[in-house]
């Protein structure tokens, strides 16, 4: 080869290479609002151009069988609100998800990566203004999905507040995408014209029946998942004037003691608005040429932010949560039993303690602190300290040496969850729907809400209206739901049953306290009463009563006057009703004849109806957007009603259908789980256990697996380095709940098989909810010294009164794991209350009262 091939040669090669190292660059548009009609017909995007995801070179999962397999046209856009997403899909299976949550990637799916560019060095790894965001395609069940594990803002949850349109093609061949995502979700990522993004662009598809065939990148680098430094680039380009005005506050969930300074930007027709002032709580600031003014936020709790221009005024409230300095000593801030082992630990190094009592000051026990090294689930450098010798009832706070630091209070006594037992449980009081409340005790009043008819969704199809008035409000929210109606009552029927004597009339101070009947059992009936209403007269039970949307978070119940609807069938519901009415029959049978016979008649119609149905499952229609509980499988439901219909009536048919299916692997699972509102059947297994019927061979069975089980919690507990004693080492979605869980387990196997293994790590899991965790926080409102403020709870944030005893759901990260939490009133994933969240709580206080 001659020296002039050779130079051209190294020529084209250096254009090959400058063209596979050069980055993607393309637009994302910006547009007046109402411009998006989200109707998934996406006229609104001719002559816009789109990102084309159609090449071999995209490829960066699976196999690909060309662009008739799956391609893509993409679309971004945003106005002064949202972030759109549109595409047209080319797919020869469309719309195919049978994923939720994290797992959506493994369906037909579209993910949206978009972050701050910075003038750092290329970002290997994810920063708090970096996104990775998933679209599941499911024309019934879409979602939207943040897997940004260290954004303050989403986290690795679902992005509640979207809507989406999904359409598939006529031909059967593809599918339309259309969504909008409100820009508050983010930090930094704001509508101003020419401003460049880090981004990029993927779409998986999956065929009927499998997962994840193959996924197409942008970009063409299958790692952007995990490294932002591989995505390209993309610039806002202005199409359309907008004569809108806004202001953005990127603000985190937590902010540090001394503030946060936050740049709040002034924008009008997508450009920077200088000498604009701004309002914070009566301090004024000016915005600079670049359009923002930085402000330091410091006053926790809600902050009016309003700013004028031209004609227009704008006003934003924005929730600032101040960040508590985290108490280096991890107690119980409850306190602990004169015989109990009693230890703290101490994450900021120390070598010695001291015990004082807080009446006088005395220091009443010296102790040497213990370094155990790093926390399994933590991370943190651990030093313990064991003052189990100490016996005497009292006050007492921790100082260590040498920093002087102090605990907050405990109690050391044998009564010591006396008063939480009563504030979790009449929490449950506090939370009725459908009647006025003037509670002397706390403060809290309500007015009687959502007495109005509920409507059958038209998905039903089924006319007319049922009177649901009553029930608990289920959660952080005013809908009602049978799944956790059902597993909650049922728990504590089942803890009524075996323990009766632990509980009374008038202990509860609720309006039927001095009626003869146990406070507890009149608190459930409450409860019974709603779900003996939505039973229609074919048997059936429908799922859940509420309106088609969430209202705002501070809107009262009785403003809350949107249209009720009943919606949804499934099987699973049909089984845990027929359970607890049984159990309901069986247990008022002492107190209310009328009513125990109502319940019984009830629970046998429900049953029928279970005879002559198959399995349904449920899905939320598309305009409906409340909570839903979907299950794959309503085995579990059935084996518990036979249960408690035979522990009722005698009749050897429910026996024999028990008899049949006991030994069944619910859903993999195994025969003896842990109680959730899925996996209902262990509560007729520890009925069928604890009552005098029953075949003494089907009781041993059931003993053995429950043992296994418990002894299998015991080992994860007691794994090297879990200095906390968890019986959980991931902390994800209602962590405090399935550590609770776990407990009641160990609480039931301690009853037939008495073990100090046990009962220690079942009062470890007590530790940590109530103070001795890696935040040092305890998970229950008003109950010792550092407790939620900021519960994401409807009635709470709008009569501006705290209920005492709501357990929150407590930490949910994948990467934080036990710091994931946040006690802002908008974070639902970690800081929301449930009726089922607190019902293991309330059964193993009662176990200690």
């Amino acid at each position: 080869m001659n020296k002039s091939k050779i130079l051209i040669f190294i020529a084209a090669l250096t254009v090959l290479i400058n063209n596979m190292l050069a980055v993607k660059q393309t637009n994302i548009y910006l547009v007046r609002e109402g411009y998006v009609q989200l109707d998934g017909n996406l006229d609104e995007y001719k002559g816009l151009s789109p990102i084309l995801l159609n090449e071999r070179s995209m490829v960066t999962r699976g196999s690909w069988d060309g662009v008739n397999d799956v391609s893509a046209e993409v679309y971004v856009l945003m106005d002064h609100k949202n972030l759109y997403v549109a595409a047209k899909v080319v797919d020869n299976v469309p719309a195919h998800n049978l994923c939720v949550n994290d797992s959506i990637y493994n369906g037909d799916c579209i993910e949206i990566y978009i972050g701050e560019k910075t003038s750092d060095k290329p970002k290997n790894f994810y920063t708090s203004t970096d996104y990775q965001i998933g679209i599941k395609i499911d024309v019934n069940s879409p979602q939207v999905w943040s897997w940004n594990n260290t954004s303050e803002v989403l986290g690795r949850n679902e992005i509640k507040n979207t809507k989406v349109v999904i359409k598939k093609h006529s031909d059967g061949k593809g599918y339309n995408l259309e969504a909008s995502i409100p820009l508050e979700n983010f930090l930094y990522i704001i509508p101003l014209e020419n401003k460049e993004f880090i981004f990029d662009v993927a779409i998986d598809d999956a065929d009927e029946g499998k997962l994840r065939k193959s996924q197409l990148t942008w970009n063409g680098d299958g790692e952007g998942w995990q490294k932002p430094s591989v995505w390209g680039l993309a610039t806002t380009k202005r199409v359309h004037e907008s004569s809108s005005f806004n202001i953005y506050v990127p603000i985190k969930k937590n902010v540090s003691l001394k503030g946060e300074l936050v740049k709040i930007y002034a924008l009008s027709d997508f450009k920077p608005v200088s000498q604009v002032e701004i309002d914070v709580e009566g301090k004024k600031y000016t915005t600079n040429q670049q359009g923002y003014a930085e402000v330091l936020l410091k006053k926790g709790g809600r902050n009016k932010i309003s700013a004028k221009y031209k004609d227009t005024t704008t006003t934003k409230e924005v929730v600032v949560v101040i960040k508590k300095e985290v108490n280096p000593i991890k107690i119980n801030q409850v306190g602990y039993f004169i015989d109990a082992p009693k230890k703290f630990l101490v994450d900021k190094e120390a070598t010695e303690f001291e015990i004082v009592n807080v009446s006088d000051g005395k220091i009443v026990y010296k102790g040497k602190l213990i370094p155990k090294g790093i926390d399994r689930i933590s991370k943190d450098n651990v030093w313990e300290g064991d003052f189990t010798e100490f016996k005497t009832p009292g006050k007492y706070k921790i100082i260590i040496k040498p920093s002087g630091d102090e605990s907050y209070v405990f109690k050391i006594g044998n009564d010591i969850y006396k008063d939480v037992f009563y504030k979790v449980m009449r929490s449950y009081f506090l939370q009725r729907c459908g009647i006025d409340i003037d509670d002397k005790i706390t403060g809290f009043k309500l007015t009687a809400c959502h007495n109005r008819p509920a409507v059958f969704h038209p998905s039903l199809k089924k006319s007319g209206s049922l009177e649901v008035n009553g029930g608990w409000h289920d959660a952080g929210d005013y809908g009602k739901y049978i799944p956790s109606a059902a597993v909650t009552v049922g728990q504590f029927l089942l803890l009524y049953e075996i323990m009766p004597e632990k509980f009374s009339d008038k202990e509860l101070d609720i309006p039927e306290s001095g009626n003869g009947v146990p406070d507890i059992l009149d608190e459930v009936r409450y409860e019974l009463e709603w779900m003996l209403k939505m039973q229609d007269k074919d048997g059936v039970v429908y799922h859940k009563a509420t309106t088609k949307e969430f209202p705002s978070l501070w809107t009262p119940p009785e403003k809350d006057l949107d249209t009720i609807y009943i919606i949804g069938i499934m099987s699973h519901d049909v089984g845990v009703f027929a359970a607890t009415m049984a159990q309901a029959a069986r247990i008022y049978k002492k107190f209310d004849t009328a009513f125990a016979e109502k319940c019984l008649i009830a629970a046998k119609k429900a049953w029928e109806w279970l005879e002559k149905n198959p399995f349904i499952g449920f899905k939320n229609p598309p305009d409906i957007n409340t909570g839903e509980y979907p299950v794959g499988q309503d085995e579990s439901a059935r084996v518990w009603a036979a249960v408690e219909l035979y522990l009722t009536t005698g009749d050897e048919k429910y026996n024999n259908y028990f008899k049949q299916n006991y030994n069944k692997s619910f859903a993999g699972r195994g025969p003896i789980t842990n109680i959730s509102w899925d996996m209902v059947h262990p509560i007729g297994y520890f009925s069928y256990l604890f009552n005098p019927k029953g075949d003494p061979s089907v009781k041993e069975f059931i003993k053995n697996q429950l043992l296994q089980t418990a002894d299998s919690i015991v080992r994860l507990a007691e794994l090297d380095k879990n200095f906390y004693q968890t019986t959980l080492l991931e902390f994800t979605y209602t962590s405090n709940k399935r550590l609770l869980a776990a407990a009641v387990t160990l609480m039931f196997a301690d009853k037939i098989s008495p073990n100090q293994k046990y009962k220690n790590i079942i009062l470890e899991q007590l530790n940590y909810i109530f103070g001795k965790n890696p935040l040092t926080k305890c998970y229950v409102t008003g109950v010792g010294s550092d407790y939620p403020e900021n519960p994401h709870n409807r009635l709470v944030l709008s009569k501006g009164v705290m209920i005492p005893g709501l357990l929150v759901q407590g930490p949910n990260s994948e990467t934080l794991g036990p710091k994931g939490y946040y006690d802002v009133a908008d974070s639902w994933s970690t800081n929301e209350n449930a009726i089922d969240f607190s019902a293991p709580l309330v059964l193993l206080l009662a176990n200690y009262k």
